[in-house]
């Protein structure tokens, strides 16, 4: 299996990617993200949860949450 396989890139994304860390050495996409909703016990519950379930959609999860 190669890289763009299990990441899901295509071949020219990851060729960009790739270009961007030997340029500027970034790891991180420049976005911040946002900050948690979660408590520490429901972020806790949630990865023990997706931990032992694998869901294919979205939709599945979201019938959990």
């Amino acid at each position: 299996m190669q890289i763009v396989d299990a990441l899901l890139l295509s071949e020219e994304i990851l060729r960009r990617h790739l270009k961007d860390y030997q340029v500027s050495k970034k790891l991180k996409p420049e976005n911040r993200g946002s900050e948690e909703k979660l408590s520490s016990e429901q972020s806790r519950v949630l990865i023990q949860h997706l931990n032992q379930h694998t869901y294919l959609y979205s939709f599945q999860f979201k019938n959990w949450v």
